[in-house]
């Protein structure tokens, strides 16, 4: 019996060390992901990370304090995908329940390589160029991430 019982303890020591050691992969492959996306905003001159409700609530809270800090400065934003348009995708913003809710409307500058659908989650890069309406303008935007 106490060899069983050694033995089982072994296979659970054994199967929590595998456990370890996968959790820990993954983790770093996802760390290792973020910062290529990091770098790539990097390189593309991106002065700020922000979810896009973050960014509609700046603007629509007080357009121009916004604009002084996002105003023509390169936006990492990350959002959920309500819209695709052929050069263009719009996020969800804050209040996507009021009837004109705010949102973040992306110009991509370049295509994306597999379609965008709604309900996705992105990670775009872009030049902020202020808000017109319900929607907080990114141009020359390209896809990080989908």
């Amino acid at each position: 019996m106490n060899l069983f019982k050694l033995l089982a303890v072994g296979f659970f020591v054994g199967l929590l060390f595998v456990a370890v050691i996968a959790a820990m992969i993954v983790f770093s492959s996802k760390q290792h992901d973020r910062q290529e996306f990091i770098n790539a905003a990097a390189e593309a001159g991106a002065t700020k990370h922000l979810p896009a409700s973050e960014l509609t609530r700046a603007f629509m809270d007080d357009e121009d304090a916004a604009r002084e800090k996002y105003f023509r400065k390169v936006l990492l934003v990350e959002g959920i995908v309500a819209q695709v348009g052929k050069d263009q995708v719009v996020l969800e913003g804050h209040d996507e329940n009021s009837k004109i809710p705010s949102r973040v409307e992306v110009s991509l500058g370049e295509k994306v390589a597999t379609p965008l659908q709604k309900g996705q989650k992105v990670l775009v890069v872009g030049t902020c160029e202020g808000r017109m309406s319900a929607l907080v303008l990114l141009e020359k935007a390209r896809v990080l991430k989908q």
